[in-house]
């Protein structure tokens, strides 16, 4: 028998939960469930209630309750999966939503849902396709192209990625989201300005906006502009102290200031917040090897690995560690290894990626020009030939000796150049005087005279004397 009161008690529930009144609709909610304990729609709406109220533990109990009373009922395994997601329990969101749409296969919200969920465990093309889907249902989703966007960006498809992006924001301008993803994506294509422009504008939409500003700091860095990159991440933590990416980023600023012992603090300070924070460890890691502190670097490059096993960066960062200290066997075949990786580049690497509505953005870099700083890593390290007097600005004549000496068969695993550039010319594609060295581990002495012969071809002015070594 129906119980007219509670049911009219229930549809008053509703209409105050539309208008956003929560307090009022949760006490009419709980007149319903009172009078009418197997009310599965109120048990599920208070659960809603829950999630709005960032209760993600409160909610799946409740919501449990509704599906106990209706287990067919997609809109509740959809609600279950979102408070799983909340709770960290991201496979058995995605069992959720995959029951939810299996009752229901066109519920565009439970698509869009468990490409979320998927994004969280790194299974992005998985996730791709669910927006994918949830646009297929819902032309108009600009969420929806915004997560899309991410994705393709994590899967390096920077220029589908913008697109997504733009779509999203051709559909809902103000969604600031938007902007700063895309603002990542065009930090990704080398067009920094446009970059800028992009933060500005999810800034503008949202002045308390954190993600943002730590984004927008990675840019500025990479300009130069480091007093606004500072400022742009002490902003970030002004908004959002436990940002543990906004320390990490502000620990690159600081150490690009020179202020190194700011810049550690800072990284100490993300691990502290973030323990399984790869990225941090492996910048702390960098900056305790600039400061020749070997052992602590090797600490964090260690840790950075065991974190993240596919961190191309971490492991290649770890093999400088390993050369500087003399562990050449460790360090050489760990290098060699890195530089294949299909996840690693010289070029400036970098991961900073949040997902929609959620903090999310590092850096880490390894660059060409960084190489330098191994210099004396170079004069510690037993050579059986160099080559050098190459000027840095003279990039075929180079190109040709590196590409003798890697094609060299008696060669071991690597080698590396170093250019001594002075503060004038220390730009990417900058002119000016320098030294190009090739160090690489011959075999033998035999292999080191082959590469040296062959090298000589190309630097007819370069010195042929050859230092003495033990060779293993």
């Amino acid at each position: 028998m129906i119980d007219a009161a509670a049911e009219l008690a229930f549809q008053e529930a509703v209409a105050l939960h539309r208008d956003s009144r929560l307090e009022e609709a949760e006490r009419r909610y709980q007149d319903t469930v009172n009078a009418l304990p197997h009310h599965a729609q109120a048990w599920h709406l208070l659960g809603i209630i829950a999630l709005q109220r960032n209760d993600p533990a409160s909610a799946l109990d409740l919501v449990d309750r509704a599906l106990a009373l209706d287990p067919q009922a997609p809109a509740s395994y959809n609600s279950r999966g979102t408070a799983l997601t909340q709770l960290g329990r991201h496979e058995a969101a995605v069992a959720s939503y995959d029951r939810a749409i299996a009752l229901q296969p066109d519920f565009v919200d439970a698509h869009y849902n468990r490409g979320n969920a998927l994004h969280r465990l790194g299974r992005y093309e998985a996730a791709l396709a669910d927006y994918d889907r949830a646009i297929s249902l819902r032309p108009d989703y600009p969420q929806a192209y915004s997560n899309r966007g991410l994705m393709l960006s994590n899967l390096k498809r920077h220029d589908a990625a913008l697109a997504s992006y733009d779509k999203a924001i051709a559909l809902e301008d103000r969604l600031a989201i938007a902007h700063s993803n895309r603002g990542l994506v065009l930090a990704e294509l080398k067009r920094p300005d446009a970059a800028l422009e992009s933060y500005d504008r999810a800034i503008h939409l949202n002045p308390e906006f954190a993600e943002a500003y730590s984004n927008r700091s990675l840019v500025l860095k990479d300009l130069g502009r480091l007093d606004a990159a500072l400022a742009d991440c002490d902003r970030a933590l002004a908004l959002m102290s436990s940002f543990a990416e906004a320390h990490s980023n502000r620990g690159l600023v600081l150490k690009e200031m020179g202020r190194t012992d700011a810049a550690l603090a800072a990284y100490d300070r993300a691990i502290a917040l973030k323990p399984d924070f790869a990225e941090a460890h492996s910048n702390r890691g960098l900056l305790l090897q600039d400061l020749h502190l070997l052992e602590a670097a090797l600490a964090s490059y260690e840790r950075a690995v065991a974190l993240d096993p596919h961190f191309a960066v971490a492991h290649f960062n770890r093999a400088m560690a390993w050369l500087l200290a003399g562990n050449y066997r460790d360090g050489w075949l760990a290098a060699d290894s890195a530089k294949r990786s299909q996840n690693f580049s010289f070029a400036n690497a970098r991961r900073a990626s949040p997902i929609s509505g959620l903090p999310g953005l590092s850096e880490f870099a390894q660059t060409r020009n960084n190489s330098r700083k191994y210099l004396a890593f170079a004069l510690r390290f037993p050579m059986s030939c160099a080559a050098c007097a190459a000027p840095y600005s003279d990039r075929k004549r180079r190109g040709s000796l590196l590409r003798v000496a890697a094609n060299c068969s008696n060669a071991l695993v690597g080698m590396f150049t170093f250019s001594n550039i002075s503060p004038s010319s220390s730009r990417a594609g900058a002119s000016g005087p320098g030294v190009t060295t090739l160090f690489s581990v011959p075999s033998s002495i035999f292999a080191a005279d082959s590469i040296w012969r062959s090298a000589s071809r190309f630097l007819p002015t370069a010195s042929a004397d050859h230092a003495e070594t033990d060779v293993a």
